[in-house]
C-alpha cells in the first residue's frame, strides 16, 4: 500500500486539489478487498490521496486524523451497517460527504440514508460508467466541503 505521501508524488498537479490548494483526500469505507482496491484505483486516477478503512470504527479513527473531502461507504461492513457509519461519522462531522456504495441497493435504505445526508449512492457491482458519474458527483461534493480549522 502506497504511503500518502508516495500517492502526493504521483498527483497530476492540475488535478486533486482543492480550493486552498490541498490534496483532495478519500477515506473509502469496504471490507472487501478487491472492491477497495477497485475503488482505491478509480479515485486515485481522478487525483485523490486514499485512506482506507475496513470498518467503521477504523473509519472513524481515520476521518478524526485526516478530516477527508469525501468517504465512499458500504452498507455491509463487519461491526456495524452503513447507515450506522453514516450516523457515527455525520456526529463527528455534519457537514461530511458521504457516498454509499453497496449491493444492497434496498429502497427504505437508500431513502433512509439520503434523508440522512448521504451524496449519492452507486450500486455494486459498478460499472465504468456509473463509478465515473458517482465519482463526479464525489469530486463535486469533495470541493464544496468547507475547510475545516485544525
Amino acid at each position: 500500500m502506497d504511503s500518502l505521501l508516495a500517492q502526493y508524488a504521483k498527483l497530476d498537479k492540475t488535478n486533486g486539489f482543492d480550493e486552498h490548494g490541498d490534496p483532495l483526500v478519500a477515506l473509502v469505507v469496504e471490507d472487501s478487498p478487491v472492491q477497495q482496491a477497485e475503488l482505491r484505483y478509480a479515485l486515485w486516477t481522478v487525483g485523490y490521496l486514499i485512506k482506507d478503512a475496513y470498518s467503521i470504527e477504523e473509519a472513524l479513527e481515520h476521518y478524526k486524523s485526516s478530516k477527508p473531502h469525501v468517504v465512499t461507504l458500504d452498507l455491509l461492513l463487519p461491526d456495524a451497517d452503513g447507515v450506522e457509519g453514516l450516523k457515527r461519522i455525520l456526529e463527528l462531522d455534519p457537514d461530511a460527504k458521504i457516498v454509499i456504495i453497496s449491493t444492497q441497493a434496498i429502497k427504505e435504505i437508500v431513502l433512509q440514508a439520503v434523508k440522512l445526508g448521504v451524496h449519492n449512492f452507486i450500486a455494486k457491482p459498478f460499472d465504468e460508467k456509473n463509478l465515473k458519474q458517482g465519482l463526479e458527483v464525489i469530486k463535486t461534493a469533495a470541493l464544496s466541503k468547507p475547510k475545516s480549522k485544525s
